[in-house]
């Protein structure tokens, strides 16, 4: 039994090795992707989405910050950096930033997601 326990946790290891590096490579190719245009807000969403991954949540919000500059019409923006808030226990903020998100075009599973994550946070309606 000790012997299929190391195995498991040998193989949960490499796994988290991997995905480590894989995160790793998907930010060089955001961060190259944003030299080159640096004008593409959704590109900072997604390099913000990679940062959450990477448990980088102050990296993450600068990106999301960056997003909303260039497009303050992105709704996952305002999502997802109110998810950072939200996990940094920044009550307040990441009820705002839920509730903007929820007035501007976002997909239906983040647009109910935010609606679970509001109530949650007890935000009145």
């Amino acid at each position: 039994m000790l012997a299929v326990t190391k195995c498991v946790e040998f193989m949960e290891q490499e796994f988290n090795l991997t995905l480590s590096k894989q995160l790793q490579a998907a930010l060089a190719d955001f961060n190259e992707s944003i030299r080159l245009n640096p004008n593409e807000a959704f590109l900072f969403v997604a390099r913000g989405l990679t940062y959450i991954r990477l448990a980088k949540y102050n990296l993450a919000l600068e990106d999301f910050n960056q997003a909303i500059t260039l497009d303050p019409t992105l709704g996952q923006a305002y999502y997802y950096r109110g998810l950072v808030y939200g996990i940094q226990g920044k009550r307040e903020e990441a009820i705002a930033d839920l509730q903007t998100s929820l007035t501007l075009p976002l997909a239906p599973d983040l647009q109910e997601q935010a609606e679970q994550m509001l109530e949650q946070l007890g935000a009145s309606k």
